[in-house]
C-alpha cells in the first residue's frame, strides 16, 4: 500500500525514515501485546508477543499471587485478561469480558474490597468490572454514562481526586473535554470539567499544588495551545491555572522530573498544517514545565523529542524519573532517561513489530526491573 503523504511528512519531521528504524522483531499476530523486557539500564533484554486486544493495556495482580497480570481491551472484542503463568514473564489467557467500544483500560480497587477492578472507557462512558481477587471479574459491569457516544477517548486516569479514600475516574474525550467520575462508594457521580473550547491532546492527574489533593491537567490543542489545570475543592472543580504552549500538545504526563519534591509537567508537542491535501508538520518538541509548588509553574523549557503514548517511571533504577513513549504510525519505542534536572539523555530507540497504541510498565518477569508492555496493531499503511 502506498504511504499517505501526510504520514511521510510527519515521519520526516520526526526523523524516522526507514533507514533510522531499528530491526523489527517477529510477531505473527495482527493484534497483540508486545513485551520488551527491561535490562535495568533503560535497555531491552528480551522480547515476547502475545495475541491480545490492541487498543489499550493495564497491569495488576488480579489473582493475589504476588505476580503481575495483564488486561487488554479492543473495541469490538471486549476485555481480555492474562494471568502470570509458568516461567517468569509468561502470560496465559484467563477469560474475556464482553464489552463494545472500549478503548482505554486501567486497573484499581474502585469497589474498595481489596481486589483490583477494571475500568474501561468507551465513547459512551465508563464500564467497571469488579474483581473477585482470584483473577476473575463480574461479567456484568457497572455503567456510568458520559456524553452521547460520538467522541474519541483520549485518556483514562484513576486517582483519589477528592481525598476521601476512594479511587475516582477521570475520562478525557477529544472534542468534548473531560469528565470526573466521583466514587461515592455506592456508585459514581459524573461531572464534566468546564474547560474552555479546544481539542484535547492529553491529560494528567496529580497533586500539582502540594495541598494533598489531586489536580487535573488538560492539554488543549486549539489555538492558543495551552494546559488548563483544575483544582478540586468543596465538591466542585475550579480552574486553577492556565499554561501557554508554543505548539499544540499531543501528550501530557506529570511527575517529579527535577527531584525537588514538587510535581512537574512534560508535554509532547507538534504542529501540522493541512495544505493542498497534505499535512506539513513541524519538528516535534518536548516541553518540561517545572512545578514551583502551590499550583504555579515555570514556562516550558523545550527540547527536540517526540512523545506519543507516554508513561513516567524510573526504568534504570538510578532514582531519577524517566519517560517511555510509543510512537504511533511507525512502530517505535523511545526511552528517555532522566538526568534529574528536568532534562533527558539522548533517547534510546527500539522497534516493535506493530504500531504501539497504549503502554504499561510493570515487572512481569520478577527480576526487579520494569518491563515495557505495549498494546499494538499491525502496521498497514506502507
Amino acid at each position: 500500500m502506498k504511504p499517505r503523504s501526510h504520514k511521510r511528512l510527519l515521519l520526516l519531521a520526526l526523523g524516522l525514515l526507514a533507514c533510522d528504524v531499528p530491526q523489527r522483531p517477529d510477531n505473527p499476530y495482527s493484534q497483540s501485546l508486545e513485551i520488551l523486557f527491561g535490562d535495568g539500564r533503560g535497555g531491552v533484554a528480551g522480547y515476547r508477543a502475545v495475541a491480545a486486544g490492541d487498543d489499550s493495556v493495564c497491569t495488576g495482580d488480579f489473582n493475589s499471587d504476588g505476580r503481575m497480570d495483564v488486561a487488554t481491551v479492543e473495541r469490538s472484542s471486549g476485555v481480555q485478561v492474562f494471568l502470570a503463568s509458568g516461567a517468569a514473564g509468561e502470560l496465559a489467557p484467563s477469560g474475556i469480558l464482553e464489552l463494545s467500544g472500549g478503548t482505554r483500560i486501567r486497573a484499581g480497587d474502585l469497589v474498595g474490597d481489596g481486589s483490583l477492578d477494571l475500568a474501561v472507557a468507551t465513547s459512551t462512558g465508563l464500564a467497571i468490572f469488579s474483581g473477585r481477587g482470584d483473577g476473575t471479574f463480574n461479567p456484568a459491569p457497572l455503567l456510568v454514562s458520559l456524553g452521547q457516544g460520538t467522541d474519541k477517548v483520549i485518556g483514562l486516569v484513576l486517582a483519589d481526586v477528592d481525598a476521601d479514600g476512594r479511587l475516582d475516574a477521570v475520562v478525557g474525550f477529544e472534542q468534548t473535554g473531560a469528565w470526573l467520575c466521583f466514587n461515592r462508594g455506592e456508585g459514581f457521580e459524573a461531572r464534566r470539567l468546564s474547560a474552555s473550547s479546544g481539542v484535547l491532546g492529553g491529560m494528567a492527574v496529580g497533586d500539582l499544588d502540594g495541598d494533598g489533593m489531586a489536580e487535573i491537567a488538560l492539554a488543549l490543542q486549539s489555538r492558543p495551545a495551552r494546559i488548563e489545570v483544575f483544582a478540586h475543592g468543596e465538591e466542585r472543580l475550579d480552574a486553577a491555572a492556565t499554561l501557554w504552549l508554543p505548539q499544540p500538545p499531543v501528550a501530557l504526563v506529570a511527575g517529579d522530573f527535577d527531584g525537588d519534591g514538587k510535581l512537574d509537567l512534560v508535554a509532547g508537542m507538534v504542529s501540522c498544517e493541512a495544505m493542498a491535501e497534505r499535512a506539513y508538520c513541524s519538528a516535534p518538541q518536548l516541553g518540561f514545565i517545572r512545578g514551583l509548588g502551590r499550583g504555579s509553574f515555570d514556562a516550558p523549557v523545550l527540547s527536540q523529542h517526540a512523545l506519543g503514548s507516554t508513561a513516567a517511571a524510573d526504568v534504570n533504577s538510578d532514582g531519577k524519573l524517566d519517560l517511555v513513549t510509543g510512537i504511533a504510525g511507525e512502530g517505535l519505542v523511545r526511552v528517555l532517561l532522566g538526568q534529574g534536572d528536568g532534562t533527558f539523555h539522548e533517547e534510546k530507540v527500539y522497534a516493535t513489530a506493530h504500531d504501539p497504541r497504549d503502554l504499561a510498565l510493570a515487572d512481569l518477569d520478577q527480576d526487579g526491573t520494569l518491563d515495557l508492555i505495549f498494546a499494538t496493531r499491525q502496521l498497514g499503511w506502507f
